[in-house]
Protein backbone atom coordinates (compact mmCIF):
# COMPACT_ATOMS: atom_id res chain seq x y z
CA UNK A 1 0.00 0.00 0.00
CA UNK A 2 1.51 3.38 -0.99
CA UNK A 3 1.67 6.34 1.91
CA UNK A 4 2.74 9.22 2.43
CA UNK A 5 5.78 7.88 4.10
CA UNK A 6 6.45 6.11 0.80
CA UNK A 7 6.77 9.05 -0.92
CA UNK A 8 8.65 10.92 1.45
CA UNK A 9 9.51 9.75 5.34
CA UNK A 10 8.13 13.41 6.57
CA UNK A 11 5.23 13.47 4.47
CA UNK A 12 2.12 13.45 6.86
CA UNK A 13 -1.36 12.35 6.10
CA UNK A 14 -3.61 14.63 4.56
CA UNK A 15 -0.02 16.32 2.72
CA UNK A 16 1.14 17.31 -0.56
CA UNK A 17 4.21 17.49 -2.13
CA UNK A 18 4.45 21.30 -4.31
CA UNK A 19 7.30 21.97 -6.41
CA UNK A 20 8.07 25.75 -7.63
CA UNK A 21 10.14 27.00 -10.37
CA UNK A 22 12.99 29.24 -9.19
CA UNK A 23 14.65 31.02 -11.99
CA UNK A 24 17.52 32.52 -11.29
CA UNK A 25 18.10 36.48 -12.70
CA UNK A 26 19.25 36.51 -16.05
CA UNK A 27 22.64 37.75 -17.35
CA UNK A 28 22.98 41.29 -18.90
CA UNK A 29 23.51 41.98 -22.56
CA UNK A 30 26.83 44.25 -22.12
CA UNK A 31 28.11 46.92 -24.36
CA UNK A 32 32.28 46.88 -25.13
CA UNK A 33 33.15 48.54 -22.19
CA UNK A 34 31.40 46.17 -20.18
CA UNK A 35 28.40 48.17 -19.22
CA UNK A 36 24.83 46.52 -19.04
CA UNK A 37 22.55 47.18 -21.68
CA UNK A 38 19.67 45.35 -20.30
CA UNK A 39 18.88 45.54 -17.30
CA UNK A 40 16.15 45.74 -15.10
CA UNK A 41 14.08 48.64 -15.78
CA UNK A 42 10.87 50.46 -14.11
CA UNK A 43 7.41 49.72 -15.89
CA UNK A 44 3.95 50.06 -15.16
CA UNK A 45 1.25 47.36 -16.84
CA UNK A 46 -1.94 49.06 -17.58
CA UNK A 47 -4.88 47.19 -17.85
CA UNK A 48 -8.69 46.58 -17.42
CA UNK A 49 -11.24 44.98 -15.36
CA UNK A 50 -13.99 44.63 -17.08
CA UNK A 51 -16.63 44.89 -14.00
CA UNK A 52 -15.50 48.06 -13.07
CA UNK A 53 -15.63 49.25 -16.82
CA UNK A 54 -19.15 51.46 -16.75
CA UNK A 55 -19.11 52.35 -20.64
CA UNK A 56 -17.07 50.08 -22.40
CA UNK A 57 -16.99 50.80 -26.36
CA UNK A 58 -16.49 54.06 -24.99
CA UNK A 59 -13.33 52.89 -22.40
CA UNK A 60 -11.70 50.78 -24.25
CA UNK A 61 -11.51 53.57 -27.32
CA UNK A 62 -9.62 56.23 -25.20
CA UNK A 63 -7.41 53.41 -23.97
CA UNK A 64 -6.39 52.66 -27.51
CA UNK A 65 -5.88 55.72 -28.15
CA UNK A 66 -3.32 56.47 -25.40
CA UNK A 67 -1.50 53.30 -25.81
CA UNK A 68 -1.64 53.00 -29.54
CA UNK A 69 -3.39 49.51 -28.83
CA UNK A 70 -5.39 48.28 -31.69
CA UNK A 71 -9.08 48.88 -30.68
CA UNK A 72 -10.84 46.32 -32.14
CA UNK A 73 -8.82 43.68 -30.90
CA UNK A 74 -8.36 45.31 -26.86
CA UNK A 75 -12.83 45.10 -27.15
CA UNK A 76 -12.46 41.51 -27.68
CA UNK A 77 -10.06 40.71 -25.08
CA UNK A 78 -12.02 42.25 -22.79
CA UNK A 79 -15.79 40.81 -23.80
CA UNK A 80 -14.11 37.65 -23.43
CA UNK A 81 -12.82 38.13 -20.14
CA UNK A 82 -14.30 37.09 -16.55
CA UNK A 83 -15.70 40.22 -14.79
CA UNK A 84 -13.15 40.28 -12.18
CA UNK A 85 -10.22 39.11 -14.74
CA UNK A 86 -6.99 41.79 -15.58
CA UNK A 87 -7.10 42.03 -18.94
CA UNK A 88 -3.71 43.76 -19.56
CA UNK A 89 -3.40 46.67 -22.19
CA UNK A 90 -0.08 47.42 -22.43
CA UNK A 91 3.28 47.80 -20.59
CA UNK A 92 5.14 51.03 -20.60
CA UNK A 93 8.14 52.21 -19.50
CA UNK A 94 7.75 54.45 -16.48
CA UNK A 95 8.53 57.38 -18.14
CA UNK A 96 6.10 56.88 -21.09
CA UNK A 97 3.77 55.91 -18.62
CA UNK A 98 4.32 59.47 -16.47
CA UNK A 99 3.21 61.33 -20.00
CA UNK A 100 0.02 60.06 -19.83
CA UNK A 101 -0.77 58.82 -16.18
CA UNK A 102 -3.26 61.40 -15.60
CA UNK A 103 -5.43 60.58 -18.50
CA UNK A 104 -4.99 56.93 -18.06
CA UNK A 105 -5.60 56.75 -14.45
CA UNK A 106 -9.01 58.65 -15.62
CA UNK A 107 -10.38 55.58 -17.54
CA UNK A 108 -13.26 53.94 -15.41
CA UNK A 109 -11.91 50.56 -14.59
CA UNK A 110 -8.20 51.03 -15.30
CA UNK A 111 -5.99 49.11 -13.02
CA UNK A 112 -2.03 49.91 -13.04
CA UNK A 113 0.63 47.58 -11.65
CA UNK A 114 4.09 48.62 -11.14
CA UNK A 115 6.79 45.94 -12.36
CA UNK A 116 10.16 45.60 -13.90
CA UNK A 117 11.81 44.44 -17.09
CA UNK A 118 15.14 44.19 -18.72
CA UNK A 119 14.79 47.00 -20.75
CA UNK A 120 17.58 48.64 -23.18
CA UNK A 121 18.34 52.37 -22.59
CA UNK A 122 15.58 53.30 -25.36
CA UNK A 123 12.41 51.90 -26.58
CA UNK A 124 14.49 52.02 -30.16
CA UNK A 125 17.96 51.23 -28.44
CA UNK A 126 19.00 48.29 -31.20
CA UNK A 127 15.87 46.96 -30.12
CA UNK A 128 15.79 44.41 -33.08
CA UNK A 129 19.01 43.20 -32.53
CA UNK A 130 18.86 43.17 -28.43
CA UNK A 131 15.29 41.54 -29.11
CA UNK A 132 12.69 41.33 -26.11
CA UNK A 133 12.29 39.25 -22.93
CA UNK A 134 9.36 37.87 -21.79
CA UNK A 135 6.35 34.93 -20.32
CA UNK A 136 7.32 32.10 -22.57
CA UNK A 137 4.77 31.29 -25.50
CA UNK A 138 2.45 28.59 -25.84
CA UNK A 139 4.76 27.61 -28.66
CA UNK A 140 7.93 28.35 -27.32
CA UNK A 141 7.08 25.76 -24.20
CA UNK A 142 5.42 23.03 -26.76
CA UNK A 143 8.85 23.34 -28.48
CA UNK A 144 10.72 22.70 -25.47
CA UNK A 145 9.57 19.58 -24.55
CA UNK A 146 8.91 20.17 -20.70
CA UNK A 147 11.96 22.47 -20.33
CA UNK A 148 10.43 25.90 -20.40
CA UNK A 149 7.60 26.21 -18.38
CA UNK A 150 4.29 28.71 -18.78
CA UNK A 151 5.34 31.07 -16.32
CA UNK A 152 9.22 31.30 -16.94
CA UNK A 153 10.37 34.75 -18.42
CA UNK A 154 12.48 33.71 -21.56
CA UNK A 155 14.36 35.38 -24.66
CA UNK A 156 11.33 35.99 -27.20
CA UNK A 157 13.43 37.39 -30.41
CA UNK A 158 16.95 39.06 -31.08
CA UNK A 159 19.75 38.17 -29.41
CA UNK A 160 17.72 37.25 -26.32
CA UNK A 161 16.48 34.57 -27.88
CA UNK A 162 19.41 33.14 -29.96
CA UNK A 163 21.15 32.61 -26.20
CA UNK A 164 18.15 32.40 -23.91
CA UNK A 165 20.21 29.13 -22.40
CA UNK A 166 23.09 31.48 -22.06
CA UNK A 167 21.69 34.52 -20.33
CA UNK A 168 18.64 33.00 -18.46
CA UNK A 169 20.94 30.26 -16.50
CA UNK A 170 19.24 26.77 -14.95
CA UNK A 171 15.86 27.74 -12.93
CA UNK A 172 16.37 26.07 -9.21
CA UNK A 173 13.55 23.85 -7.81
CA UNK A 174 12.26 23.76 -4.33
CA UNK A 175 10.09 21.01 -3.42
CA UNK A 176 7.61 21.40 0.26
CA UNK A 177 4.79 19.36 1.91
CA UNK A 178 2.19 21.04 2.17
CA UNK A 179 0.07 20.08 5.11
CA UNK A 180 -3.38 20.43 5.66
CA UNK A 181 -5.06 23.86 6.23
CA UNK A 182 -3.32 25.59 8.67
CA UNK A 183 -0.33 23.91 9.21
CA UNK A 184 3.04 25.10 8.01
CA UNK A 185 4.60 24.20 5.02
CA UNK A 186 8.08 22.32 4.91
CA UNK A 187 10.74 22.55 2.88
CA UNK A 188 11.83 18.91 1.67
CA UNK A 189 14.07 19.00 -1.32
CA UNK A 190 15.69 21.95 -2.98
CA UNK A 191 18.45 22.93 -5.97
CA UNK A 192 19.68 26.57 -6.18
CA UNK A 193 19.31 28.09 -9.40
CA UNK A 194 22.50 29.17 -11.69
CA UNK A 195 22.67 32.34 -13.00
CA UNK A 196 23.42 33.03 -16.28
CA UNK A 197 26.19 34.14 -18.03
CA UNK A 198 26.37 37.99 -19.51
CA UNK A 199 26.88 38.60 -23.55
CA UNK A 200 29.28 41.60 -23.86
CA UNK A 201 28.62 43.00 -27.95
CA UNK A 202 31.21 45.26 -29.55
CA UNK A 203 28.13 48.18 -29.42
CA UNK A 204 29.20 51.59 -28.42
CA UNK A 205 25.94 53.46 -26.61
CA UNK A 206 27.02 56.48 -27.87
CA UNK A 207 27.05 56.23 -31.17
CA UNK A 208 24.13 53.65 -31.17
CA UNK A 209 21.95 56.45 -29.81
CA UNK A 210 23.47 59.31 -32.36
CA UNK A 211 22.53 56.21 -34.90
CA UNK A 212 19.15 55.87 -33.13
CA UNK A 213 17.89 59.50 -33.46
CA UNK A 214 19.60 60.17 -36.86
CA UNK A 215 17.74 57.83 -38.33
CA UNK A 216 14.12 59.99 -36.68
CA UNK A 217 15.56 62.21 -39.60
CA UNK A 218 15.06 60.41 -42.24
CA UNK A 219 11.25 61.29 -44.25
CA UNK A 220 8.61 60.47 -42.43
CA UNK A 221 6.81 56.83 -42.82
CA UNK A 222 9.44 55.69 -44.37
CA UNK A 223 11.40 52.28 -43.46
CA UNK A 224 15.20 52.73 -42.64
CA UNK A 225 18.50 51.20 -41.59
CA UNK A 226 21.37 52.24 -40.50
CA UNK A 227 24.73 50.17 -39.59
CA UNK A 228 28.25 52.00 -38.38
CA UNK A 229 31.29 49.96 -38.02
CA UNK A 230 34.86 50.82 -36.83
CA UNK A 231 37.68 50.57 -39.35
CA UNK A 232 40.48 49.70 -37.73
CA UNK A 233 38.93 46.55 -35.54
CA UNK A 234 35.84 45.53 -38.12
CA UNK A 235 33.79 46.17 -34.38
CA UNK A 236 29.87 46.36 -35.04
CA UNK A 237 28.96 50.28 -33.17
CA UNK A 238 25.50 50.89 -33.95
CA UNK A 239 22.58 48.72 -35.21
CA UNK A 240 19.83 51.12 -36.09
CA UNK A 241 16.21 50.28 -37.54
CA UNK A 242 13.04 52.16 -38.01
CA UNK A 243 10.09 52.92 -39.77
CA UNK A 244 6.08 52.83 -39.83
CA UNK A 245 6.19 49.18 -38.14
CA UNK A 246 8.88 50.35 -35.58
CA UNK A 247 12.48 49.70 -34.99
CA UNK A 248 11.44 45.61 -34.78
CA UNK A 249 12.57 44.24 -37.71
CA UNK A 250 16.34 43.82 -38.29
CA UNK A 251 16.55 45.19 -41.60
CA UNK A 252 20.06 46.63 -41.36
CA UNK A 253 21.78 43.58 -40.77
CA UNK A 254 19.11 40.81 -42.17
CA UNK A 255 17.86 43.36 -45.09
CA UNK A 256 18.80 42.04 -48.78
CA UNK A 257 18.91 45.32 -51.44
CA UNK A 258 20.38 46.69 -54.69
CA UNK A 259 23.16 48.89 -53.38
CA UNK A 260 23.11 51.37 -56.13
CA UNK A 261 25.57 53.32 -57.09
CA UNK A 262 27.40 52.50 -53.74
CA UNK A 263 28.44 49.53 -55.21
CA UNK A 264 30.18 51.98 -57.94
CA UNK A 265 33.14 51.78 -55.13
CA UNK A 266 33.79 48.03 -55.71
CA UNK A 267 33.05 48.57 -60.05
CA UNK A 268 35.79 51.52 -59.94
CA UNK A 269 38.39 49.22 -57.68
CA UNK A 270 38.33 46.31 -60.26
CA UNK A 271 38.96 48.73 -63.06
CA UNK A 272 41.59 50.36 -61.08
CA UNK A 273 42.81 47.06 -60.96
CA UNK A 274 42.89 47.00 -64.61
CA UNK A 275 44.65 50.21 -65.25
CA UNK A 276 42.34 52.81 -65.63
CA UNK A 277 43.07 56.27 -63.25
CA UNK A 278 41.25 58.49 -61.65
CA UNK A 279 42.54 61.11 -64.75
CA UNK A 280 42.00 59.70 -67.67
CA UNK A 281 38.96 60.51 -69.45
CA UNK A 282 36.08 58.78 -69.57
CA UNK A 283 32.82 60.01 -71.29
CA UNK A 284 29.68 60.91 -69.51
CA UNK A 285 26.62 60.69 -72.54
CA UNK A 286 23.11 61.03 -71.45
CA UNK A 287 23.03 56.97 -72.58
CA UNK A 288 24.82 53.94 -73.25
CA UNK A 289 23.38 51.20 -74.70
CA UNK A 290 24.55 47.78 -74.18
CA UNK A 291 23.04 44.83 -76.32
CA UNK A 292 20.19 46.69 -77.04
CA UNK A 293 19.40 47.70 -73.45
CA UNK A 294 19.65 51.71 -72.70
CA UNK A 295 20.66 53.12 -69.88
CA UNK A 296 20.85 56.96 -68.61
CA UNK A 297 21.82 59.07 -65.38
CA UNK A 298 19.76 60.08 -62.71
CA UNK A 299 17.96 63.46 -64.65
CA UNK A 300 19.50 62.88 -67.36
CA UNK A 301 22.70 64.38 -66.65
CA UNK A 302 25.21 65.21 -69.22
CA UNK A 303 28.83 65.56 -68.06
CA UNK A 304 30.64 64.93 -71.59
CA UNK A 305 34.51 63.36 -71.67
CA UNK A 306 35.25 64.60 -68.00
CA UNK A 307 38.56 62.85 -65.79
CA UNK A 308 36.75 59.78 -64.32
CA UNK A 309 37.19 60.98 -60.88
CA UNK A 310 34.58 63.75 -62.05
CA UNK A 311 32.30 60.55 -63.38
CA UNK A 312 32.59 59.03 -59.95
CA UNK A 313 32.03 62.07 -57.47
CA UNK A 314 28.61 62.76 -59.88
CA UNK A 315 27.73 59.35 -59.75
CA UNK A 316 27.51 58.93 -63.89
CA UNK A 317 26.12 55.72 -64.67
CA UNK A 318 27.13 56.38 -68.53
CA UNK A 319 30.71 56.43 -67.28
CA UNK A 320 30.45 52.98 -65.57
CA UNK A 321 28.69 51.29 -68.02
CA UNK A 322 30.64 52.55 -70.90
CA UNK A 323 33.42 50.93 -68.82
CA UNK A 324 31.79 47.82 -68.56
CA UNK A 325 33.75 45.79 -71.01
CA UNK A 326 37.32 47.05 -69.23
CA UNK A 327 36.33 44.56 -66.78
CA UNK A 328 35.08 40.69 -66.44
CA UNK A 329 32.19 39.90 -64.12
CA UNK A 330 34.36 37.38 -62.04
CA UNK A 331 37.39 40.75 -61.55
CA UNK A 332 33.34 42.82 -60.51
CA UNK A 333 32.91 40.09 -58.21
CA UNK A 334 36.37 39.63 -56.88
CA UNK A 335 36.63 43.50 -55.92
CA UNK A 336 33.26 43.03 -54.26
CA UNK A 337 34.70 40.42 -52.00
CA UNK A 338 37.65 42.00 -51.16
CA UNK A 339 35.93 44.98 -49.88
CA UNK A 340 33.55 43.40 -47.91
CA UNK A 341 30.48 41.85 -49.82
CA UNK A 342 30.08 38.71 -48.23
CA UNK A 343 28.84 36.49 -46.00
CA UNK A 344 29.76 36.90 -41.90
CA UNK A 345 29.26 35.11 -38.67
CA UNK A 346 28.01 37.77 -35.98
CA UNK A 347 26.36 35.22 -33.88
CA UNK A 348 23.14 36.48 -35.03
CA UNK A 349 20.89 36.70 -38.42
CA UNK A 350 23.34 38.42 -41.03
CA UNK A 351 22.08 37.93 -45.08
CA UNK A 352 24.72 37.22 -47.35
CA UNK A 353 25.53 39.87 -49.71
CA UNK A 354 25.47 38.48 -53.48
CA UNK A 355 27.23 39.86 -56.49
CA UNK A 356 26.83 36.54 -58.98
CA UNK A 357 29.05 36.23 -61.97
CA UNK A 358 27.26 36.32 -65.39
CA UNK A 359 27.81 36.47 -68.67
CA UNK A 360 25.16 38.36 -70.00
CA UNK A 361 26.48 41.92 -70.95
CA UNK A 362 23.53 43.51 -70.25
CA UNK A 363 23.60 41.93 -66.56
CA UNK A 364 27.00 42.81 -66.29
CA UNK A 365 26.22 46.28 -67.41
CA UNK A 366 23.77 46.44 -65.03
CA UNK A 367 25.86 45.32 -62.26
CA UNK A 368 28.17 47.45 -62.50
CA UNK A 369 26.30 49.86 -60.96
CA UNK A 370 24.65 47.75 -58.15
CA UNK A 371 21.62 46.44 -59.93
CA UNK A 372 21.07 43.66 -61.84
CA UNK A 373 21.18 40.72 -59.32
CA UNK A 374 23.82 42.79 -57.17
CA UNK A 375 21.93 42.56 -53.21
CA UNK A 376 23.75 43.50 -49.94
CA UNK A 377 22.71 44.13 -46.47
CA UNK A 378 23.69 47.95 -44.80
CA UNK A 379 26.10 45.69 -42.75
CA UNK A 380 28.19 44.57 -45.54
CA UNK A 381 27.77 48.00 -47.53
CA UNK A 382 28.84 49.91 -44.54
CA UNK A 383 31.85 46.87 -44.01
CA UNK A 384 33.19 48.20 -47.76
CA UNK A 385 33.59 51.81 -46.55
CA UNK A 386 35.33 50.57 -43.65
CA UNK A 387 37.89 49.00 -45.99
CA UNK A 388 38.31 51.89 -48.16
CA UNK A 389 38.81 53.92 -45.02
CA UNK A 390 41.81 51.51 -43.57
CA UNK A 391 42.78 49.93 -47.05
CA UNK A 392 42.41 46.23 -45.61
CA UNK A 393 39.25 44.01 -45.02
CA UNK A 394 38.35 43.75 -41.28
CA UNK A 395 35.47 41.23 -40.97
CA UNK A 396 32.98 42.64 -38.66
CA UNK A 397 32.15 41.33 -35.24
CA UNK A 398 29.50 41.95 -33.15
CA UNK A 399 30.24 39.83 -29.97
CA UNK A 400 33.45 40.56 -28.05
CA UNK A 401 33.94 37.17 -26.80
CA UNK A 402 34.76 36.35 -30.86
CA UNK A 403 38.50 36.80 -31.35
CA UNK A 404 38.94 39.62 -33.94
CA UNK A 405 39.94 38.13 -37.65
CA UNK A 406 42.96 39.03 -39.03
CA UNK A 407 42.56 41.45 -41.59
CA UNK A 408 43.15 40.96 -45.30
CA UNK A 409 45.77 42.09 -47.27
CA UNK A 410 46.51 46.04 -48.11
CA UNK A 411 44.86 47.23 -50.71
CA UNK A 412 47.27 48.96 -53.35
CA UNK A 413 44.44 50.96 -55.15
CA UNK A 414 42.63 52.46 -51.48
CA UNK A 415 44.68 56.08 -51.90
CA UNK A 416 42.46 56.53 -54.79
CA UNK A 417 39.35 54.77 -53.74
CA UNK A 418 40.08 57.41 -50.27
CA UNK A 419 40.70 60.36 -52.97
CA UNK A 420 37.78 59.35 -54.76
CA UNK A 421 34.92 59.12 -52.45
CA UNK A 422 36.26 62.37 -50.86
CA UNK A 423 35.77 64.36 -54.09
CA UNK A 424 32.13 63.06 -53.51
CA UNK A 425 31.67 64.92 -50.59
CA UNK A 426 33.42 67.81 -51.76
CA UNK A 427 32.30 68.25 -55.44
CA UNK A 428 30.10 65.77 -55.76
CA UNK A 429 26.54 64.16 -54.66
CA UNK A 430 26.98 64.41 -51.29
CA UNK A 431 28.43 68.35 -50.71
CA UNK A 432 25.05 68.05 -48.07
CA UNK A 433 27.99 67.08 -45.79
CA UNK A 434 31.22 68.92 -46.69
CA UNK A 435 30.22 71.14 -43.80
CA UNK A 436 30.12 68.50 -41.04
CA UNK A 437 32.27 69.63 -38.10
CA UNK A 438 35.42 67.52 -37.20
CA UNK A 439 37.45 64.28 -39.23
CA UNK A 440 36.45 64.92 -43.48
CA UNK A 441 33.71 62.64 -44.35
CA UNK A 442 34.24 60.59 -47.34
CA UNK A 443 31.90 58.40 -48.83
CA UNK A 444 28.80 57.61 -51.57
CA UNK A 445 25.89 58.26 -52.82
CA UNK A 446 23.59 55.18 -54.05
CA UNK A 447 19.76 55.56 -55.28
CA UNK A 448 18.82 51.93 -56.21
CA UNK A 449 16.12 50.90 -58.67
CA UNK A 450 13.53 48.63 -57.58
CA UNK A 451 10.21 47.16 -58.93
CA UNK A 452 8.42 47.59 -62.05
CA UNK A 453 7.42 50.87 -61.70
CA UNK A 454 7.56 53.43 -64.81
CA UNK A 455 9.79 55.63 -63.93
CA UNK A 456 10.83 52.94 -61.26
CA UNK A 457 10.57 53.47 -57.42
CA UNK A 458 14.21 53.75 -55.43
CA UNK A 459 16.16 53.36 -52.08
CA UNK A 460 18.72 56.14 -50.99
CA UNK A 461 21.69 54.99 -50.24
CA UNK A 462 24.49 56.86 -48.45
CA UNK A 463 27.97 55.02 -47.38
CA UNK A 464 30.43 56.70 -46.08
CA UNK A 465 33.44 57.15 -43.46
CA UNK A 466 34.93 60.09 -41.13
CA UNK A 467 37.81 59.25 -38.40
CA UNK A 468 37.36 55.60 -37.02
CA UNK A 469 33.84 55.31 -37.87
CA UNK A 470 32.63 53.85 -41.32
CA UNK A 471 28.68 53.74 -42.08
CA UNK A 472 25.92 53.23 -44.42
CA UNK A 473 22.29 54.61 -44.40
CA UNK A 474 19.50 52.66 -46.37
CA UNK A 475 16.19 54.70 -46.55
CA UNK A 476 13.95 52.65 -48.70
CA UNK A 477 11.59 54.00 -51.20
CA UNK A 478 12.78 57.44 -50.81
CA UNK A 479 14.07 59.10 -53.99
CA UNK A 480 17.95 59.76 -54.36
CA UNK A 481 20.68 58.86 -51.83
CA UNK A 482 22.16 62.59 -52.05
CA UNK A 483 18.74 64.04 -51.40
CA UNK A 484 17.50 62.01 -48.58
CA UNK A 485 20.14 59.59 -47.07
CA UNK A 486 23.38 61.65 -47.16
CA UNK A 487 21.92 63.82 -44.67
CA UNK A 488 20.77 61.32 -42.24
CA UNK A 489 24.64 60.00 -42.20
CA UNK A 490 24.92 63.85 -41.62
CA UNK A 491 22.94 64.06 -38.52
CA UNK A 492 25.02 60.55 -37.00
CA UNK A 493 28.37 62.75 -37.17
CA UNK A 494 26.92 65.72 -35.87
CA UNK A 495 25.09 63.91 -33.06
CA UNK A 496 28.77 62.44 -32.24
CA UNK A 497 30.50 65.90 -32.38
Amino acid sequence: MLTPEVVHPDLSVGAVLRSRLVQPPRAAITDRAGAPIVIDRPVVTVGLQPSRVTDLPVTVARAAELTGVDRAALLGRVTAAKPDAFVEVITLRREAYDAKRDALRLLPGVVLREGVRQLAPTTSFARALLGKVGPATAEIVKRSAGAVRPDQVVGLSGLQSRYDAQLGGTPGVTVEAVGPKGSPNRLVFATPPVPGTPIQLTLDPAVQQAADAALLTAPAGRTAALVVVQPSTGDVLAVANNGPQGPGLDRALTGRYPPGSTFKIASTLALLREGLTPAQTVACPATVTVSGKQFSNAENEVLGAQPFRVDFANSCNTAFVGSADRITSEQLQAAARDLGYGAYDLGVGAAVADVPVTSDPVQHAAQVIGQGQVLASPLSVAVSAATVATGRLRPPRLLMSVPATAPGPALPQAADLRALTRLVVTQGTARVLASVPGAPVSGKTGTAEFGTDVPPRTHAWFTGFSGDLAFAVLVEDSGFGGVVAAPVAGALLRGLR
